[in-house]
């Protein structure tokens, strides 16, 4: 499933006026994992939560399957940022061995340098504004680090 999802006033709480936002991920009618925050709409307050922090989010891997998610507490929104809380989860097989797989079947690729090969995942780990990474694209020593690199 796929979508934009918001609470809307028929969520909200009379006592306590928030609303919850929640995903569980079922496979075979086993629950694997559920997730959910309690959400003040007026304020963009988060209450009661089991999400963590958008830095504390790791992937919870099974035998044959892992489920990354996230959650972006917006707050007021700053710059460019949206005001919106936002989330996601992503199903996916277990992919936990990838790099010794791929040296099993290019034992070749085994002798070439770590800096090679470009990690999965990187988006997640904080790259969603950009101008952070335009201000080191600007700094000689920064680049001169990547080996001389040049924008």
């Amino acid at each position: 499933m796929q979508g934009n999802l918001q609470i809307t006033e028929d969520d909200i709480g009379v006592l306590d006026h928030t609303g919850r936002f929640q995903w569980d991920v079922f496979y075979n009618s086993n629950n694997l994992a559920g997730r959910y925050a309690r959400i003040a709409p007026s304020t963009g307050d988060m209450g009661d939560t089991n999400m963590g922090n958008m830095l504390q989010t790791p992937s919870l891997i099974g035998l044959d399957y892992a489920i990354s998610y996230g959650f972006y507490d917006a707050g007021a929104g700053w710059g460019s940022l949206t005001n919106q809380d936002q989330s996601y989860v992503y199903v996916t097989d277990n992919y936990s061995n990838w790099m010794g797989d791929l040296g099993k079947s290019m034992p070749s690729i085994m002798d070439k340098p770590f800096s090679t090969f470009a990690l999965a995942g990187a988006h997640d780990s904080g790259m969603f504004d950009v101008t952070c990474l335009n201000t080191l694209l600007k700094d000689a020593t920064f680049l001169s680090m990547l080996g001389g690199w040049q924008a």
